[in-house]
């Protein structure tokens, strides 16, 4: 019941689920938007599933990339092989641990920025 009103029908979030193809609009601006990206946060994935496992080499060569993740996925792997240093990710870097942290770490870190 909402309200005074009887909902008769699923709810369905404004989302894309698994197996589900993406919406056209994504299609329509991604290789746009990556390009005008002058930072990259990569959140809480795997980095398996395409094309948004894509998406991270999409931006500009000199763009940082930030990853806030539970493990190193992807390319932000150079960084573990490296001792967290190396030429081909020097513009990456990576907190490994809980994301809601690291977010709040970010959000700290950016304040006054």
């Amino acid at each position: 019941m909402c309200g005074s009103v009887r909902c008769q029908g699923l709810l369905r979030p404004a989302i894309t689920f698994f197996g589900e193809a993406l919406p056209t609009r994504f299609h329509e601006h991604c290789f746009e938007d990556m390009q005008q990206a002058e930072l990259l946060i990569v959140m809480g994935t795997t980095l398996v599933v395409y094309p948004f496992a894509g998406l991270v080499n999409q931006v500009g060569p000199t763009v940082p990339r930030l990853l806030i993740n539970r493990e190193v996925v992807g390319p932000f792997k150079l960084l573990s092989n490296s001792g967290g240093c190396s030429d081909a990710a020097f513009r990456d870097a990576a907190y490994i641990g809980e994301i809601d942290v690291g977010a709040q770490m970010l959000l700290e870190a950016t304040k006054g920025a």
